[in-house]
């Protein structure tokens, strides 16, 4: 388990981390409206390393005990807890962990809880240093309305909440989905240029038109499937070929 250590030597390090797509101006482009993040909820940009107990005071904010662990890491912890404590000791046997109590069906299931209501009361909306992590990620970031659409993921609180795995994924997902805007109109241009081509299209025609002088097709296509399935005449795909 990683924790933020104190930042001694003062390094910049957005300015280290800073990436090519950063350089090429890239991030400009798909850079939305940022949501108002609380003080009390802003991510510190430092170091992290592995936590070791008889080094407390070197990592930062070690003198705030309800803080000092992200929401996921706490979750972790109590899982760590629940896994390794026994729940029947014998002389010559010990059982132990919540996962063994799962599996002889003691408990249905076991989850980490969320912390306190994502509802916002009136007041609470207009203060934002009031509000909990969970009520700043639904409201900035999985509403299901509209007015969390045009804003960038929160990816450092998300980290902060469900861990890496989880804001690793939303990460990829808001890169993938973002280039796929230039795909999108590509496509979109394409669909333009059928239509105005869709009654100048010569081989379109000739599909399209495949008749004698006594108004009788002349291909027909094999049938589709082995049983009750008729011959076709090759202009019944006129508007797939258009």
């Amino acid at each position: 388990m990683y924790a933020p250590v104190k930042d001694n030597e003062g390094t910049d390090n957005k300015k280290i981390n800073r990436t090519l797509w950063d350089r090429l101006g890239c991030r400009k482009i798909f850079r939305f409206t940022d949501p108002e993040i609380p003080a009390r909820l802003e991510i510190p940009d430092c170091p992290t390393q592995v936590f070791i107990k008889s080094k407390l005071t070197k990592y930062l904010n070690h003198d705030d005990i309800e803080n000092f662990f992200s929401t996921a890491q706490r979750a972790l912890i109590v899982n760590y807890i629940l896994n390794k404590t026994p729940y029947y000791i014998e002389a010559d046997e010990v059982r132990l962990g919540i996962n063994r109590l799962l599996r002889n069906r003691t408990y249905i299931d076991a989850f980490p809880l969320h912390e306190g209501n994502f509802k916002l009361s009136k007041d609470d909306k207009n203060n934002l240093n009031e509000m909990s992590e969970r009520q700043f990620l639904y409201h900035n970031w999985g509403s299901p309305t509209f007015k969390a659409f045009f804003k960038t993921q929160p990816l450092d609180q998300i980290r902060h909440y469900f861990g890496e795995k989880i804001a690793f994924y939303f990460a990829w997902l808001g890169f993938y989905t973002k280039w796929l805007h230039f795909a999108t109109l590509i496509g979109i241009l394409v669909f333009i240029i059928s239509l105005y081509t869709l009654g100048v299209n010569p081989i379109a025609d000739e599909v399209c038109n495949e008749t004698n002088w006594n108004d009788r097709k002349l291909y027909y296509m094999c049938p589709r499937c082995a049983l009750r399935c008729d011959f076709t005449s090759l202009s019944s795909s006129c508007i797939s070929y258009r």
